[in-house]
């Protein structure tokens, strides 16, 4: 799962201009033309899906299919993001904290498995967690830089759905009980990828929140597996 620079174990940004969106989708785009085995099917979870859909607009030669997964950064309309951090433990950095977003998160909040709570307790307790964590907030990037900056380019995005379309079949995945990224709003962005792509499905996971692909591994992957196989560049 790819969010953006300074997240898990990516080296931070060495610029504070590149604490961006724009910036992460620019790094991806940099290593998949140094791996040189273009095109991929390109598979993005929450904030992924918005870069996998940006990668496609702005490099459709890399993109063989796309698969954007309960992005509901790439969806339109609000999302109940904001109004669920107030209820979560401070400071973040902490197991219980952790732990409370993973449940919250989660249909099925015994997927919160314990090894899961340890490597997120470990990423953000990390010297180059917390050296990013005080760029965005205490140094104030997030709301003066990231996030405007998000907005602006998530409506270019939306504007060459509908005007333009997508180059190539997509895949949306959602979990229909998804409390951070709207069913409704999904909808909305369903339609938008249908309206010039004809190669577009759908694949709606019940009683899953937004971690579709650990509350449902199985079914997730033989959704995948078989996407894949099917849209193999030799298929055509």
């Amino acid at each position: 799962v790819y969010k953006r620079q300074g997240q898990g174990y990516t080296d931070n940004p060495k610029r504070d201009e590149d604490y961006t969106m724009h910036a992460s989708v620019q790094h991806v785009i940099g290593f998949l033309d140094a791996l040189g085995k273009k095109p991929y099917h390109l598979v993005g979870h929450s904030r992924g899906g918005y870069i996998v859909t940006r990668i496609t607009m702005e490099r459709p030669d890399l993109v063989r299919s796309c698969v954007p997964v309960s992005s509901g950064t790439l969806s339109p309309g609000p999302t109940r993001t904001h109004i669920m951090a107030k209820d979560r433990p401070q400071p973040e950095d902490t197991r219980e904290s952790i732990r409370w977003y993973l449940e919250a998160y989660s249909y099925n909040r015994e997927v919160a498995l314990e090894a899961w709570i340890e490597d997120a307790l470990a990423i953000a307790k990390s010297e180059k967690n917390l050296a990013a964590v005080a760029k965005m907030r205490d140094g104030g990037l997030l709301k003066s830089l990231f996030a405007p900056e998000l907005h602006r380019q998530k409506r270019e995005v939306h504007r060459w759905l509908l005007e333009e379309g997508m180059p190539c079949p997509t895949l949306i995945v959602w979990g229909r009980n998804d409390p951070g990224a709207e069913f409704e709003n999904g909808l909305r962005l369903i339609e938008m990828f249908m309206r010039h792509q004809r190669e577009t499905e759908v694949r709606i996971f019940n009683r899953s929140g937004h971690f579709v692909y650990r509350e449902h591994p199985a079914a997730f992957n033989r959704m995948l597996h078989a996407w894949v196989m099917a849209h193999r560049e030799d298929n055509r």
